[in-house]
């Protein structure tokens, strides 16, 4: 039976698998931007949050996770500066007194070496 397969006909099969796989990945996990795209629908600038507002949803998902197990200082630390640093905020202050309200155990050096 599989001599009546030529090659041309395997990777014809191979490429419409691998094409229809992908298709349903996309589908499963990013349909709402595939009909957002189809609909030629745009997104608001007002829609879309700032730096300091992403910085700050990241902030406050790692302090929920830091209240349900305990994360070591130091790990809690390079998590947020990494966070800081991907996101750039421009109200530094309003960052500092997040992370002093919702983070006591860091000390004052601990926070100054974030924006360094």
């Amino acid at each position: 039976m599989l001599k009546f397969i030529s090659w041309k006909e395997y990777w014809l099969f191979i490429l419409i698998a691998v094409i229809l796989y992908y298709v349903v990945i996309v589908l499963l996990y990013c349909r709402e931007d595939v009909v957002r795209i189809i609909r030629n629908d745009k997104v608001e600038p007002d829609d879309q949050l700032s730096n300091d507002e992403l910085l700050l949803q990241d902030l406050q998902k790692l302090h929920t996770s830091n209240v349900k197990k305990k994360i070591p200082i130091e790990e809690l630390f390079l998590h947020i500066r990494r966070a800081v640093q991907q996101y750039q905020p421009d109200d530094e202050v309003k960052v500092n007194e997040f992370i002093n309200s919702h983070f006591p155990e860091l000390e004052e050096k601990d926070i100054r070496r974030i924006w360094q």
